[in-house]
């Protein structure tokens, strides 16, 4: 073993997920938990782009807690965050114009969600955790291509697009 961590780069569906501990997602909440606790103890890296912050805070969450606690993960450094630099936004333009060129389906790539994968692939993730499946829309009411369709290949680039998920250890009762 290599001793390299795991980098896992969360879109903001899994933030709300974790934070509000969707029932909707309920399959995924064990793995997820796990993922924050193995970050915690300095195990693995998470990663997402500071446009999470924007997206995630206009969620409307059960308790203040839920935003300080969402909050707090940036502030000590457990989760870290990347700007929208030109590197980023050059690569997410590469990638809406990979799939108008290369359809895989009669919707194109929304901008944020490029901006999450050229985030991703910049960065060096080692999967991308997401629930999208197509729902979003951009502000024409347009449906955007459902990122889990991508699988392991963004435009010509290679990311494990999966839902979160940590296999745990059985225990013997």
């Amino acid at each position: 073993m290599s001793g390299k961590k795991t980098v896992y780069y969360w879109d903001s569906c899994v933030y709300v997920a974790w934070l509000k501990q969707e029932s909707a997602h309920a399959d995924y909440l064990d793995s997820i938990n796990a993922i924050i606790e193995s970050n915690k103890n300095g195990q693995c890296t998470i990663i997402t782009s500071t446009i999470t912050m924007t997206e995630v805070l206009s969620t409307k969450f059960d308790n203040n807690q839920q935003e300080r606690e969402f909050v707090d993960c940036f502030s000590f450094k457990k989760h870290l965050t990347f700007d929208v630099d030109p590197p980023v936004a050059m690569k997410a333009r590469e990638l809406r114009d990979y799939y108008i060129s290369n359809p895989i389906t009669d919707r194109k790539l929304l901008a944020p969600d490029a901006i999450h994968l050229a985030t991703a692939i910049i960065y060096t993730a080692s999967e991308f955790h997401t629930f999208d499946n197509g729902e979003s829309k951009d502000n024409q009411g347009k449906k955007g291509i459902p990122l889990l369709d991508l699988g392991s290949k963004v435009g010509t680039y290679s990311l494990k697009i999966c839902k979160p998920f940590m296999p745990h250890e059985s225990k013997l009762i």
